[in-house]
């Protein structure tokens, strides 16, 4: 009986170490692995700068760092982590046009396909520009390459492509002051001629996982130019009040690069937590 009593309980704790072990792999391995850049702007009021490393650029002053986040509730998009965080990126204020921030995200310029999402709520203005770039010639005060974006046209939002001159795109009928999200896809080579696809959504709209449900692009080009590669981003606008929020752009191809941009990033910390406290449950109910 004892002999059977003690293999019942070797028996138990041999399926604890292999759960345990299984659970240590998980965490080991990356939720994200072609996510090369996420921000959600978790800075509230206080300057973004002394935050993420590397730091954003906003020159003197060119932008702001806002204690309201912007989220965007959709069955498609998870916005698990940014609907929890505080702060956005605030396009509405310093002196110069156009008025912008920027950050590193890749030491080296990189080319191949990416996918890129973020979130804007767009009150008022012209030309409110995301831009891809490598390190030549960036500056809070310029735009450094070509970028996409939104404008207001006659009381509503509408898709804009940057080339060197602003160029309104497809229909204007997006709504002003909600949140809408953004969904590019880009393929960068290294003497240019690069492709740009530009996708917006509002909250009610129905897209996603994969590339075929997201419709017509608002903005379709092969005429693009991102320099030798991306290894900047820069956000900034002509003139008016936006708040963008929730930036993610991964190197992945095809539909897994969108639906990384589509789903949650989860926290490092949050994500321990979860499989720790599942390994520990486990272990105590295999003891008793």
């Amino acid at each position: 009986m004892n002999v059977l009593h003690s293999l019942t309980h070797m028996s138990s704790y041999f399926r604890t170490a292999s759960v345990v072990a299984g659970l240590v792999l998980l965490l080991a391995a990356p939720a994200h692995a072609n996510l090369i850049f996420a921000d959600n702007m978790d800075y509230g009021a206080v300057d973004g700068d002394t935050f993420y490393d590397p730091p954003w650029n906003d020159g003197s002053g060119r932008t702001t760092y806002e204690a309201s986040n912007v989220s965007f509730t959709n069955a498609a998009y998870s916005n698990t982590t940014n609907g929890a965080s505080t702060g956005s990126l605030g396009l509405n204020s310093g002196a110069g046009d156009p008025r912008g921030a920027h950050i590193e995200f890749s030491s080296t310029p990189l080319t191949g396909d990416f996918w890129l999402s973020a979130i804007i709520n767009l009150s008022s203005g012209t030309n409110h520009i995301i831009s891809l770039s490598d390190s030549s010639g960036i500056a809070t005060g310029s735009i450094p390459a070509d970028g996409f974006g939104l404008t207001v046209n006659g009381g509503n939002a509408q898709a804009v492509f940057y080339d060197g001159s602003f160029t309104a795109q497809g229909a204007a009928d997006l709504t002003l002051n909600a949140p809408l999200l953004m969904v590019a896809k880009v393929t960068v080579n290294s003497g240019g001629n690069d492709s740009l696809k530009l996708w917006v959504f509002e909250e009610g709209d129905t897209f996603g996982p994969t590339e075929a449900s997201l419709g017509s692009a608002r903005i379709d080009t092969t005429t693009a130019d991102f320099e030798d590669g991306i290894q900047q981003l820069w956000a900034g606008r002509s003139s008016g009040t936006s708040n963008v929020d929730g930036f993610r752009i991964s190197d992945a191809s095809g539909d897994t690069g969108l639906n990384e941009v589509l789903t949650a990033i989860p926290e490092p910390g949050t994500f321990s937590l979860i499989l720790l406290s599942g390994a520990a449950l486990l272990f105590f109910r295999c003891r008793s």
